[in-house]
């Protein structure tokens, strides 16, 4: 079907589930599809070792609260994941590796509109544009995420509106291309 960007091609869908609570998809496959998974006004639910490949959308989460993402790959769509007017959301210790497309595809992961997730212990790497995209998202975490590869590695169009470290341990992120030096001894 036709690229809809920023908006989920419903043309195929591995897995789609709107207007539910408590809902997890597990330890499944999804491979080839429009979008792989696709979560729509969805309330406290996961998606917990799900592998998505070769879709147009890994993972398309829209307007959707509560929702965890763990230990699941993402890997060679044309988009990564993405978070759409979603808040409260836990992504955490998933492969969001090399997906294709040039633009405005080809990121790991996207926050559009989203606020108050939380994003860390992933591994984003070799995605053909952006490792984390966030645009008009504010008030999200991210941390302890192994960022290499990418081209560029991150773009928010508001970066001081997100928090890139552990307030707890003031731990960040691993960029794969820093080359400076933490000047103040501070560990952010």
């Amino acid at each position: 079907g036709p690229q809809t960007w920023p908006n989920p091609q419903l043309d195929s869908v591995g897995v789609r589930v709107g207007g539910h609570k408590n809902v997890t998809i597990r330890n499944g496959k999804i491979d080839g599809f429009s979008t792989g998974v696709y979560f729509v006004d969805m309330e406290s639910s996961a998606i917990e070792k799900v592998e998505s490949t070769r879709s147009r959308y890994g993972f398309y989460i829209h307007a959707s609260s509560g929702i965890t993402v763990r230990d699941s790959t993402v890997m060679a769509n044309i988009y990564g994941l993405h978070l759409q007017n979603s808040s409260n959301n836990v992504v955490r210790g998933n492969k969001l590796n090399r997906q294709t497309y040039n633009s405005p595809g080809g990121y790991g992961i996207y926050l559009y509109r989203s606020r108050n997730n939380r994003i860390l212990e992933n591994t984003i790497e070799n995605n053909v544009n952006w490792g984390i995209w966030f645009s008009e998202a504010k008030d999200n975490a991210i941390f302890h995420n192994n960022v290499v590869g990418n081209a560029p590695q991150v773009s928010d169009n508001n970066p001081s509106a997100n928090r890139w470290y552990d307030a707890a341990t003031k731990e960040g992120n691993y960029w794969g291309d820093y080359r400076g030096t933490d000047r103040d001894g501070d560990l952010v």
